[in-house]
Order: structure tokens, then sequence, then C-alpha cells
């Protein structure tokens, strides 16, 4: 009878490693939304979390390897910032109206009058010294809203017990309990209204704060929406240490928990706790945190918070997408991760105040913003999966996922490329561009016209693309990086490529011109932002910028660093032209020359660095204005 009895106690512990594993009906969970009623509710859930943690705290999640004047005038023709959506605006260093530029800058803002040409000059610079650093705007009308983080040192309570540290005082920067103390801090995300009527002196009418770390935000008309997410960590780990079984509620800090948000110069709040929406059984506290400002008399502010973590974030005019990221747990039983990383996505309405309306799950990673796109009220999602094989590598597949209206998965496409990662990914009507990467650059055209997504046509050319774009005449461009084979086999990465393929026949498309622009230390900031593309429709011209770090043309072997605005006419008949490569300032190596936008008014470009503004006349490339700020 007792042998029995084991028998059964040891297929048990062969089993529960399974239990682990992710498969496609694990995706399929309680999406039941939940709102917390009271401070009490939230405390219980945020305790259950901390129950369920405790009993498996040392299996932590595992990581794989691996943006005074006169208006009388008629406007000038000109191309606003490279947005995914349109009609969805996304915050960026610099805007323009047509007649001027504003720009962000080490901290410092600059108005700078643009058109007409004999008039462009700086109009205004405001450093700002106060403790916070502003990175990204928005451009509405006569208001100019700023985009910062501060940061608030605290001191926490200390830990209990075995935790504390020898000297009876915690330390920012040492650990306890091997994990690191960063958080004993607060992060703020800042928005900071400017009435911009009078160009000559900005004034401040309205600011916000909102405890998180900045995740995105974007303006729909006259609204801002703003993503924050605050890390439960210290408030989670401060439940382990205390270890606080009983259920009272003064092992609860909801300060630890809510994030707290400041109007103007009020006292700091917390989100009221019936603000808050669970989705599911949660397995975090942390808060992502979803901020509207409206740029009107009152400029009326709502805020809803959700108990999840936030990575990537797209919208509509009318949705707003936040994903986020669950990586394989390491067994320590079996010494392997187990299942694939699953994307967790969370859909909000905010059309009318902020509405969270549905949840979804899909396998995979993505790779960034352009991996979601919303159609015809479905939801489009490419994802790259990695699972652990027995031989400790992983193994790679790509996907395509149709999520209907309530985030309920009705279409699927899989082992896309298997062995390759996605590297970018364009989203049209009916349509998905993407291109994945091991050796060679597979360019797919995939159909999305019914709910089940169909492969139409494959290319494969040596190197791959970061970023795709479509344009008229079945056309669509890659920025990317070229690669090569050494003689000990090994890959490396080559020059800048710009490739353009024609999908007219979508069965067959063809890569029917590239360029390579500089050398394998060539880089640009096009290969990550798509902010620092510009592309002008009515002159078919495409222009960012390159630094090319070249060890070879210094004859003291120490590198030159150049950089340069790359120009290339696209011909809607499927052909490239490198039109020109311009450095503001020829063999200046210091790098507040160095261009972090092109900006495109009227018949003239802008180059725009911190120390220097040069406009170009669009068709020749020739310097007709220069001016040192």
């Amino acid at each position: 009878m007792k042998k029995r009895y084991w028998i059964l106690f040891i297929a048990i512990l062969l089993i529960l490693p399974l239990a682990h594993i992710e498969n496609k009906k694990s995706l399929v969970t309680d999406a039941k939304i939940t709102a917390v009623t009271s401070e009490t509710h939230l405390k219980q859930i945020v305790r259950s979390i901390r129950t369920r943690l405790n009993s498996g705290f040392n299996n932590l999640p595992g990581m794989p390897e691996f943006a005074q004047d006169d208006r009388s005038a008629a406007k000038p023709d000109f191309t606003g910032t490279n947005n995914q959506i349109s009609g969805v605006d996304e915050a960026d260093i610099v805007k323009t109206d047509g007649f001027y530029i504003y720009q962000l800058t080490n901290n410092r803002l600059r108005v700078i009058r643009a058109f007409p040409l004999e008039d462009a000059g700086l109009v205004m610079e405001k450093t700002f010294e106060e403790n916070a650093n502003y990175y990204q705007m928005f451009l509405h009308d006569d208001y100019l809203v700023l985009l910062g983080n501060r940061w608030e040192t605290y001191q926490p309570e200390e830990p209990e017990g075995d935790e504390k540290p020898d000297d009876g005082e915690p330390k920012a920067d040492e650990p306890i309990g091997g994990r690191s103390m960063i958080w004993w801090g607060k992060s703020y995300q800042r928005i900071v209204v400017y009435d911009i009527s009078d160009r000559t002196q900005v004034k401040k009418v309205k600011s916000l704060e909102v405890e998180g770390y900045g995740m995105a935000a974007r303006k729909i008309d006259n609204k801002i929406v703003l993503v924050t997410n605050k890390g439960g960590y210290w408030g989670m780990y401060r439940g382990f240490a205390e270890g606080s079984t009983d259920g009272s509620a003064d092992d609860i800090n909801l300060s630890d928990i809510l994030p707290s948000y400041r109007i103007d110069d009020e006292k700091a709040k917390l989100i009221e706790a019936t603000s808050v929406r669970v989705i599911g059984i949660p397995n975090t506290t942390d808060m992502t945190t979803v901020t509207t400002l409206t740029l009107a008399d009152g400029f009326d502010t709502e805020m809803e918070a959700i108990m999840a973590g936030a990575g990537t974030v797209t919208m509509t005019r009318e949705n707003l997408y936040i994903a986020h990221q669950l990586w394989p747990q390491y067994n320590e039983l079996t010494g392997t991760y187990d299942g694939s990383v699953v994307t967790e996505i969370y859909k909000l309405n905010i059309t009318n105040g902020i509405k969270l309306l549905s949840s979804g799950k899909v396998e995979g990673y993505l790779i960034n913003q352009f991996a979601i796109d919303e159609h015809d009220g479905k939801l489009r999602v490419a994802t790259t999966t990695q699972k652990y094989k027995n031989n400790q590598e992983w193994e790679l597949e790509n996907h395509i996922y149709v999520l209907d209206s309530n985030m309920k998965e009705i279409g699927h496409l899989g082992k896309i490329a298997s062995g390759e990662t996605i590297y970018s990914v364009r989203f049209t009507q009916d349509r998905v561009y993407m291109v994945t990467f091991e050796q060679v650059d597979p360019f797919f055209v995939i159909d999305l016209s019914a709910n089940q997504p169909k492969i139409l046509g494959e290319l494969k050319i040596p190197g791959f693309s970061n970023y795709l774009q479509p344009i008229e005449g079945n056309l669509v461009f890659g920025i990317g990086k070229d690669v090569k084979v050494e003689s000990d086999g090994r890959l490396v990465t080559g020059a800048i490529k710009i490739s353009l393929f024609d999908v007219k026949d979508e069965l067959n498309p063809k890569e029917v011109k590239n360029l390579k622009i500089g050398s394998e230390y060539t880089y640009s900031e096009a290969l990550y932002d798509h902010k620092g593309v510009l592309y002008v429709k009515s002159k078919n011209l495409l222009a960012f910028t390159v630094n090319d770090y070249n060890f070879t043309v210094s004859s003291d072997q120490k590198y030159n660093y150049i950089n340069q605005a790359i120009f290339v006419t696209i011909d809607p008949n499927g052909d490239l032209v490198l039109k020109g490569k311009v450095q503001q300032i020829p063999n200046e190596k210091d790098s507040d020359y160095a261009i972090q936008r092109i900006v495109h008014i009227d018949n003239y470009v802008y180059l725009l660095s911190d120390k220097m503004f040069t406009v170009l006349d669009i068709d020749t490339l020739g310097i007709v204005k220069q001016i040192n700020k």
C-alpha cells in the first residue's frame, strides 16, 4: 500500500513541472474586468498577489539572451511628424506649424521663425533649470505641450527583521536580499502647457505630474493621452520581507501601490482606489495609468489605472492599446524555461472619457508599436515566439494574429520564417509587409482581407530592414543594414541599406533598387526611431541623418566622426537616386552640430542641431541660410 503511495507521489512530482508550460489553451483566460470598489478591496487584491508569488518567490521570470507672429499669409506646405497612424500625433523633439519651428534640445526650448525665409531666425530660447528633464512635445494651435520626467528621492520605511542592513540604515546603492534599492525614489512624468500666442515670451498655463515612468503619449485633436507605469516592486518586497500573512490591513501601504499625481502647485494626491481596474487574476501590483488632458478652458483632466504592466503602446482615434510581455519562467526542477513569451493587450476607449473595454493574449513578443494595428474593428498583431529546447537553444517562429473587437482570436498564421525574428513590420488596410532576419532578409507580403491571414509572396535578399513605409505606386521602401559573410563564416552588418520593393505583383515581390550608404560603422536614428524619417510626398524625397564612425579615414588611426543628412529621391517608376549628402559644417567633429531633425517647409528643408540650423533649397540642396544659436 505504501509502495503505491510512493509511486503516486513520484508521478505527481514529474507532472508538476509540466503544469507551468504555456500552451495555446493557456491563452484562453478569465479576462473579466473588475472595478475596485474601495481601498480595502484593493488591499485584499494586493495581499492575494503577495500570497501567490510568495509561494514561488525564487522562481522569478527569466529573460532570454539576446520622439509675436503674423500668420495672415497663406499657410505654406509643410511635412509634420512621421506618425504611425494618420490623425494621431506622436510627441517629438521638434514640431512645426509651417511658420515656426519648435525645438527641444539639452533641456532648452527654442522657437525659430522659419517662414517666410527672409525673417528666419531665433525668436526665443528658454532654459529649464527646475529638477526635470523635458524630452518631447506636442503642438496644438497656440499651445505647446512639453513632456518631461522628474526624479524625487525619498527614504522608505526600513525593512523588518533579517532583511535590515547591518548598519541599521538603508542605502540607495546597497542591495537588500540581493535586490537593488533603486526604487528608493519616485519617477514622475510631467505635462507642462505653454501659451505661445506671443512667440517671444511663452507663458506656462498648466502643469500636471503623474507618478511612474512614461511609456507613450499621443494627441488626438486637442486631447493629450499619456500612459505611465508605476512598478509595485517596493510594495511587493515590503510585503515579502515583513511576512504579513495575518490578513490585517496594516501590512499594505497604498502609497506603495497607487500612483500619486499633482495638478499645478497643489499638494500631491493618490489616485483614488476606485479608479483602478483589475483584469482577471492579476500577477503584479504594477499600475499603468492612462491620463487625458484637454487643451481648452479648464484643462479637464481624467485618470484611470489598470493593475498591469505596460510596454508597447498604439492608439487610433477611438481606442488605446497597451501591450505587456510576460516572459517564460525558469523551472528549477527541469532546468529549462517553461513555454514561450506571451503578450497581454488591453483595449481602452478614449472617445468619451477613459473606459477599459477588454483584454486579450497572443503568443510571442512585439518588436515595436508597428507590430499592432487596428482596422475595421479588428486588431492585427505580429509577434515572434521563443521556446526553449532541450539542447539549450531557442526555437524561433513568427506569427500574425487577428483579434475581434472583444479581443478574441479569430485568425492566426504561424510558423512564419522559423528560426528567424521579426525586424520590421507595417500594416495597411488589408495587407501586412514584414521583414524577418537570420542570414538573409525575407520580405513577406501577407493578405489580411479575410480573418485568416495568408502569405501571398516572399522575397529573400541579403541584409534586413528595420523600418518599412508603403508609398504610392505599389512601392514600399525599407531602411536597414546590409550584411556580409566574413571568411570565417561570421555574419556582420555592413552599410546602411535603403531598399525599394515593388509589390504590384503580390505573389512575386521584387527589390527593384537598393542604395548602400557609408560603412559598417555607419549608423542612423532612423533604424530605431521612425520620427527620424522625413518623407516629402510632393517631392518624392526621403531624408534622414547618419553618423559614420570611420576608422580608416584618419591617418592617426583615430576614428573620424561624420554626421550627415542623407537625401534620396524615390521615383514612382521604381528607382532610387542618392540626391545628396549634407553636413552643416564640413569636417566639424563637435557633436553639438549633429543634425537632430530634418524639417520640410515650403521649398526648403531645415537641418536642426543644438548649435545651428541650416536652410537648404529642397531642389538643389544648396545652403540658402545658416544661423548659429
